[in-house]
């Protein structure tokens, strides 16, 4: 009898709900200033504003951004949009097809390197992006943020040598 409670009581922790899990749920409260979508045009002026020329330019009926970071052009593209703004985008530099872009140099980059993935296209460019998703809020602040973090790692993928 004794071993089946220790049994019953055992499985019992096992699947209660772990404090940490509660934190997954939704919040109620963005941050003070938090925006649940942005338009190109508000992302543009956080740039600028964080030290980046950005324009906001249009192709097909689609917004996007071009701006350069550590020397390199780069576009910032807008994804789930609706008359409210964009629930997410992506800051996006493509390099044509060099000796150097192999798959080993892509996975070492992905190995040791966060928050900016590259990958070869089908020619072997490279493409380096970074996604940013507005759901939950973000700020301006944010925004710039992510426009530096961006920019450094694309100074560093300029000096990555695997």
């Amino acid at each position: 009898m004794r071993m089946l409670f220790v049994i019953v009581l055992g499985c019992s922790f096992l699947i209660a709900a772990h404090p940490s899990l509660a934190q997954l749920g939704p919040r109620t409260q963005q941050p003070a200033g938090a925006l649940s979508r942005v338009t190109p045009e508000q992302v543009a002026s956080a740039m600028t504003q964080a030290g980046f020329s950005s324009r906001v330019q249009t192709s097909k009926n689609e917004k996007y951004i071009t701006t350069t970071m550590s020397g390199f052009n780069v576009r910032v593209f807008f994804f789930d949009c609706n008359n409210q703004g964009c629930g997410n985008f992506q800051y996006w530099s493509g390099f044509t097809k060099q000796e150097s872009f192999t798959l080993e140099y892509v996975n070492a980059w992905n190995n040791q390197w966060r928050f900016a993935k590259a990958n070869l296209d089908s020619d072997g460019n490279l493409i380096f992006s970074a996604d940013v998703v507005v759901g939950g809020g973000v700020t301006l602040d944010n925004i710039k943020a992510t426009a530096q973090l961006f920019d450094g790692l694309m100074s560093e993928l300029a000096k990555f040598n695997p």
